[in-house]
């Protein structure tokens, strides 16, 4: 019972990192006995380009522009379902969280999010 409250706290500390629209920074446990620091930022926008061949994608917001690597590592989902980056269309909305320093960015997650319906100039016909 005890391991499972553990867990459950963890996951809740993740989660609360993971929802934040502002850079965040976890501390992971390594082999050694010691911590790593691990900056972690969100970008939600739109993808405007993906590369099978070299495992890049570039999620543009705003002003920010982030090409990052899609590793072995990278969690891909659509709703619950778990995708391949083949699955990741340009001008998909995204939210990734991502990781690294230089302009070297490593995509840990890449949730598609729905797509929001357009509706006319004018307004929803209501007659």
């Amino acid at each position: 019972m005890r391991g499972m409250k553990l867990g459950l706290t963890i996951l809740i500390m993740a989660t609360a990192v993971i929802t934040s629209q502002e850079a965040s920074a976890i501390m992971i446990p390594e082999a050694a006995g010691g911590v790593k620091r691990v900056d972690l930022e969100i970008l939600r926008g739109r993808v405007t380009s993906v590369n099978p061949r070299t495992d890049t994608v570039v999620v543009a917001a705003n002003r920010k522009k982030v090409t990052a690597v899609v590793n072995g590592y990278t969690t891909i989902h659509e709703w619950i379902f778990p995708e391949r980056l083949a699955d990741v269309k340009v001008g998909d909305r995204v939210s990734m969280l991502y990781e690294g320093a230089n302009h070297n960015w490593v995509a840990d997650s890449i949730k598609i999010l729905p797509s929001i319906p357009s509706m006319p100039a004018e307004g929803p016909d209501i007659r």
